[in-house]
Order: structure tokens, then C-alpha cells, then sequence
């Protein structure tokens, strides 16, 4: 994942250690880090949209080079029951696929893909900045 970060913002590939040449730096620590890299940029993600509000908890984050995930959790006005919304995103070479809860919804256009790219914009830059100490110098 970070390898993927410094390849979109640098156009070079990150000076990590290589769990297959390294034995001196185990796989797991390497999916750790992966892991607690994901979480941070996760909570930046989740602020994007206004804060979450009391009782949520929510992430927006990139899975993977064509994924993008929001999940938000909340206890429902009952107070017992557990409310989940996940919704991904795949970039796909027809289109955004948007997927809620395991269940596809089509292709997104419009306005709905006009605030996801906007979204992502924000999201790399604030990530940029507050996780990884770069800035980005794009509108």
C-alpha cells in the first residue's frame, strides 16, 4: 500500500524492505504496518464528509489500486440494534461500479461521481499531509 502511495504521488517506487529479500524484516511486521497504515488514512478518510456524528464510527479508505470503501456503524434509535452501511466503489474501464452492502447498484455518473472524485482529490491530499508529511501542490 505505501509502495502504491509513493508510486501515485512520487511516480517512484518506496525505499521499503522486501519481506522476500529481507529476512531480517518478517512478512507479518510488513502486513502490519500495511494494516496500521490503512487504519490511519481510514480516519482521515471519515472526516472528509463533516464530522461523524455521536455514536458512529465511520471509515472511507482505498482497498486496493480500483476500490474504495465507505463503512459507517452506528446503533440504531432503538439503542440495541447494530446498524451497518458498507458501500465500495470499483473503477472499472466502463465506469464507477457502486456496490451497498454486498448488493450492486450500478454505475455512478452525475453529481454522485462528480463528490467521489472530488473525495478521493481530498482524501490523497489530506493523507498526503497528515499521515505520510508530504504535501501536494494540485488543485
Amino acid at each position: 500500500m505505501l509502495r502504491k502511495f509513493f508510486r501515485i504521488i512520487m511516480g517512484t517506487s518506496a525505499v521499503l524492505p522486501d519481506a522476500k529479500q529481507s529476512p531480517a524484516v518478517p512478512a507479518l511486521k510488513i502486513i502490519q504496518k500495511e494494516r496500521e497504515l490503512i487504519k490511519r488514512e481510514s480516519q482521515v478518510g471519515s472526516t472528509l464528509f463533516g464530522a461523524v456524528p455521536k455514536g458512529h464510527s465511520r471509515d472511507f479508505f482505498c482497498l486496493d489500486q480500483s476500490t474504495w470503501v465507505w463503512h459507517e456503524q452506528w446503533i440504531a434509535n432503538d439503542g440495541k440494534t447494530n446498524c451497518n452501511l458498507q458501500i465500495r466503489y470499483e473503477f472499472q474501464p466502463r465506469g464507477v461500479l457502486k456496490t451497498i452492502d454486498g448488493v450492486y447498484s450500478g454505475y455512478i455518473n452525475g453529481q454522485e461521481l462528480t463528490d467521489l472524485i472530488s473525495a478521493i482529490q481530498q482524501y490523497h491530499k489530506r493523507v498526503a499531509s497528515e499521515v505520510y508529511g508530504y504535501q501536494l501542490n494540485y488543485a
